[in-house]
């Protein structure tokens, strides 16, 4: 038998973010699946702000922290939290 939780916005942002700093990758398609939301269309100034930065490179399928990124990585999880 398999439960299934919805996630209120503030746990799906705690879950996020640690997993981010532990992988250095978000995956597009199973974020959408997982919290029901397309994080680019919610997060799109601060991650453009964070691609320019040279913190993040995002491609159609993938978001991956950089070298930089990965350094500053409290700055990129500051701003999408």
């Amino acid at each position: 038998m398999v439960e299934r939780t919805d996630l209120k916005e503030e746990d799906a942002r705690s879950d996020r973010l640690p997993r981010l700093r532990l992988m250095r990758v978000w995956i597009w398609k199973i974020y959408r699946s997982r919290f029901g939301a397309d994080l680019r269309e919610q997060y799109d100034a601060e991650l453009s702000r964070l691609r320019e930065a040279g913190l993040i490179e995002i491609d159609h399928e993938l978001l991956r922290l950089t070298t930089r990124g990965a350094l500053l990585s409290n700055e990129v999880f500051a701003a999408l939290a």
